[in-house]
């Protein structure tokens, strides 16, 4: 089976369960968000962004479910033509994203923007990578034609910035300063 768990074998295969069955094991919404969460093991946003209601369809096999260890991540800059109305709009006729996330729209548009993107993006993968990439060129190259591409400093700013030694890094596990005169050596983890 797919890291994108629902299909009509899936929804054949339904055990049932009375409510109160499971009520009784898992009576909140937190206890529910704790059980799919770790138990299952399902992509979920942080649960003050989720309502019950969403969790036991997902329970239910009415919504899809994204796997916690197969979701993609995308960063998403906060520019125009990139806001949440924006990508909803992207989404709104494709279904198979539509099914990962709330039924009821206003839930939608309370879910985190970094949730919603790594949904898109697991989903639809480069399609939606690629749809991001325009938006981000398109706003670069207009705000190079208006001129707004350079960085006002203040003159001190200017002056460190012209003398650093130093060159940013970025590492998910390691990051190294060397300082040039070799009296120091930095390794910060």
């Amino acid at each position: 089976m797919s890291d994108l768990e629902i299909n009509s074998s899936q929804l054949s295969n339904l055990r049932t369960l009375t409510a109160a069955e499971f009520d009784a094991k898992f009576p909140t919404k937190r206890d529910t968000w704790r059980f799919i969460n770790n138990e299952l093991r399902w992509y979920l946003p942080d649960e003050k962004y989720v309502t019950i209601w969403h969790l036991k369809e997902l329970i239910r096999a009415e919504r899809t479910h994204i796997k916690r260890d197969a979701h993609r991540t995308i960063g998403i800059p906060q520019y125009e033509g990139l806001a949440i109305k924006d990508i909803l709009a992207y989404i709104q006729n494709k279904p198979e994203v539509m099914l990962a996330l709330p039924a009821v729209e206003s839930e939608i548009k309370n879910l985190p923007r970094d949730y919603l993107g790594n949904v898109v993006i697991t989903i639809l993968g480069d399609e939606f990578q690629q749809w991001v990439d325009d938006r981000v060129l398109e706003r670069n190259t207009k705000r190079k034609e208006e001129g707004e591409m350079n960085i006002e400093l203040d003159p001190e700013v200017e002056a460190a910035f012209r003398a650093s030694t130093s060159v940013g890094s970025t590492s998910n596990n390691l990051s190294l300063c060397l300082n040039l005169d070799f009296n120091r050596i930095i390794f910060s983890f």
